[in-house]
C-alpha cells in the first residue's frame, strides 16, 4: 500500500512538472543578422529587439537593443577573454581594428540574461 502511494504521487508531481514546463530545444541554430564582405554577425534566437551596424570607414560596428546592456565580453576562437567591459548602455560600439581577422564570441548581458553571438571578421 505504502508503494502504491509512492508511486501514485510520483506519478502526480512528474506529469505535473512536465505539463507545465515545455520541453526546450537542444539545440537551436544561430540567426545571421548582418553578413557582408567584412563582418558576420549572428545571434541564438531571443525575444529582445536587436539592431546591428557597421561602418566600413571607420570600422567600426555597433549593437543596439531596445534593453539595457550592462556587460560585453569577446571572446576568441581559442576560449580567450579579448575584451570584457561594462556598459550600461543600449548601444555597443566595438572598433574592429583592435581586433584579429577570425570568429569571436560576443556575449552580452542585457538585463541579467546573457545573450550569445558570434562576430566573424573577414
Amino acid at each position: 500500500m505504502k508503494n502504491l502511494l509512492v508511486m501514485c504521487l510520483f506519478t502526480f508531481i512528474a506529469t505535473h512538472l512536465l505539463a507545465n514546463n515545455p520541453a526546450v530545444p537542444l539545440s537551436t541554430s544561430p540567426e545571421i543578422i548582418y553578413d557582408s564582405s567584412e563582418v558576420l554577425f549572428s545571434i541564438q534566437p531571443t525575444d529582445l529587439m536587436l539592431a546591428v551596424s557597421y561602418n566600413d570607414k571607420s570600422n567600426d560596428f555597433a549593437v543596439s537593443s531596445n534593453a539595457m546592456i550592462s556587460f560585453i565580453t569577446v571572446i576568441n576562437s581559442d576560449n580567450i577573454v579579448e575584451f570584457q567591459m561594462p556598459i550600461s548602455s543600449k548601444t555597443v560600439h566595438l572598433a574592429l581594428n583592435d581586433f584579429d581577422k577570425g570568429t569571436y564570441d560576443l556575449e552580452l548581458n542585457l538585463n541579467g540574461e546573457i545573450l550569445s553571438s558570434e562576430l566573424t571578421i573577414k
